[in-house]
């Protein structure tokens, strides 16, 4: 960081935490555009490309679905080491759970019925498909509580790890007493983040059938 703000600027307690969740003054944000637009120019300019798309902040039908649709208490952000401990459900369900860099966690769900589920993530505003088991990313799911992402084989729990980005992810999970439709397994089958259209589709998909429920969870990543 020395090198970046040329000694213009003190490194305070928690400077890093702050900037891994993106809370930066403006001056070390503008010396620090300037430092990657000269050394790191490719880099800079996706950078910039993803900045500008979030310009438009204008909802979708993907945001407003989840923002109508999507309940809380039975979705949770559970750290892999705190798999044993018994708590108390629906408590604090408003609050982002915090987490570490690297630290390994999983989700959580109390599951009202037997059925099948896929989740999604949201970092930094893009939409992406979370994989709920290594060779699929629709899974069944028992009534009860259901901890994923597993190995449908033999049932192992997969930890998740956020080891790059850092910030705010939101999950939504969508769940279904009967099977999915083709249509929207098809638009859940890519790589990368999800386009405006495609999430749209996904949203109307979902809003035409009354068997599938929107189960929302955040954690805050430092």
């Amino acid at each position: 960081m020395n090198v970046v703000f040329d000694g213009k600027f003190a490194a305070g307690i928690g400077f890093l935490d702050n900037f891994r969740t993106g809370r930066i003054g403006r001056p070390k944000a503008a010396a620090l555009a300037r430092w990657l637009s000269i050394h790191h120019t490719q880099e800079a300019s996706l950078l910039a490309a993803r900045i500008a798309a979030l310009d438009d902040v204008s909802p979708c039908a993907w945001d407003e679905l989840c923002t109508e649709r999507a309940e809380r208490g039975r979705l949770s952000i559970t750290r892999l080491n705190d798999l044993a401990i018994v708590g108390f459900a629906h408590t604090k369900a408003e609050m982002a759970v915090r987490l570490r860099l690297g630290e390994e966690f999983c989700l959580r769900f109390d599951s009202p019925h037997q059925g099948h589920a896929f989740a999604m993530q949201c970092v930094r505003g893009a939409w992406h498909v979370l994989p709920l088991s290594p060779t699929c990313s629709i899974v069944s799911i028992s009534k009860g509580i259901v901890t994923l992402p597993r190995d449908e084989q033999d049932g192992t729990v997969i930890p998740l790890a956020d080891h790059e980005d850092g910030g705010k992810v939101g999950f939504i999970m969508a769940v279904s007493i009967s099977p999915f439709p083709d249509d929207l397994i098809d638009r859940l089958a890519i790589d990368g983040a999800f386009d405006r259209p495609t999430l749209d589709g996904i949203a109307r998909s979902i809003a035409a059938s009354d068997n599938v429920a929107l189960h929302e969870a955040n954690a805050l990543i430092i």
